[in-house]
């Protein structure tokens, strides 16, 4: 088995965005969705989510706002 010990000096700095989530990410999230694919636990297809235009895109942003908040 091969091992590694990390120490700081192998450690980088990643300028990571942690504030809440936008309406933009959330649009943009929603548009790299594929069509066609199957649904999620949550039984809701692609298609169904762009097609719920602004609404789904405020609902969206609130829940991950609220979930990790």
């Amino acid at each position: 088995m091969i091992t590694h010990d990390f120490s700081s000096e192998d450690a980088i700095e990643l300028d990571i965005d942690t504030g809440p989530v936008t309406r933009g990410e959330v649009r943009k999230s929603i548009s790299n969705l594929k069509n066609g694919k199957a649904a999620g636990i949550d039984d809701i297809q692609a298609v169904l989510i762009k097609a719920s235009g602004e609404t789904m895109v405020a609902t969206l942003t609130e829940l991950c706002n609220k979930v990790w908040d």
